[in-house]
Parts: structure tokens; C-alpha cells; sequence
């Protein structure tokens, strides 16, 4: 190999590099963007489930739904801790897609715990078989 085409390859290597090093500084923010966006118009479907039945919303969290193999769906569980006037606080869970409530899972009385009690993992990884 002459010395040119050695100049060639280091100079092809470093623009691959510029290029991939670009496409992760885009590609990065615009997932996180997107992933915000979509969390927020599920908070805004789950504001509208508890406006419609007259509770507060307190406290959210919502992450992806699974199937039962394990694979993600297009559905997100919302979990809200809500306030009813006359039942007191109210534990919701929604599953949620981009064009609204797709069920109610769950309509309970929230639990208190003690600071010291080990707290019940209830998973956003809900398994959605029976569900869709």
C-alpha cells in the first residue's frame, strides 16, 4: 500500500466516524423527546379519565406494556394515585394508547404503608394478554 491510499483510508474512517458520531447526537435527543411527548399525551388522556369521574390527580407513573412472551406493545400502563371527594385516595391503573384510554385495569382503594414495611412491587410490566 502507497502512502496515499493509507491517507485515503484513515481520511474515509475518520469521516464514518464524524457521520455515526452526528447521527447519535440527533438520533439521541429526538428518542428522548419523543418518549416525553408520548408520557405526557398519556397524562393528558389519564387527566381527562379522572376529570370525567371526579377525581384528583395526585401522583402518576406509566411505563410500557408487555405481552405475555415478554414483547412490548403500542399500549402504556398509566398508574394514578387519584382523590375522590367522598371515597378518599384511589389507586388507577389505565392501559393507554395514543388515541386514548384502551381500558381500566384496575379501580382500587389505595394502601397505605409504613415507611418501614417493605413496599409491593406492582410492575409497570404488566402482562397484557388478556387485556387486548
Amino acid at each position: 500500500m502507497a502512502m496515499p491510499e493509507i491517507i485515503q483510508v484513515l481520511i474515509t474512517l475518520i469521516l464514518v466516524l464524524i457521520f455515526l458520531a452526528v447521527v447519535v447526537v440527533l438520533t439521541v435527543p429526538t428518542l428522548l423527546l419523543v418518549h416525553r411527548g408520548l408520557s405526557y399525551c398519556y397524562l393528558q388522556f389519564a387527566r381527562r379519565f379522572c376529570a370525567k369521574r371526579g377525581l384528583l390527580l395526585s401522583r402518576w407513573r406509566c411505563g410500557p406494556a408487555f405481552e405475555g412472551t415478554g414483547v412490548r406493545t403500542e399500549y402504556w400502563i398509566v398508574d394514578l394515585d387519584c382523590q375522590h371527594p367522598q371515597d378518599g385516595r384511589q389507586f388507577v391503573r389505565l392501559l393507554v394508547w395514543i388515541f386514548g384510554v384502551r381500558k381500566v385495569l384496575v379501580i382500587e382503594p389505595f394502601q397505605e404503608y409504613d415507611a418501614n414495611e417493605k413496599l409491593p412491587r406492582k410492575s409497570c410490566r404488566q402482562n397484557c394478554e388478556s387485556v387486548i
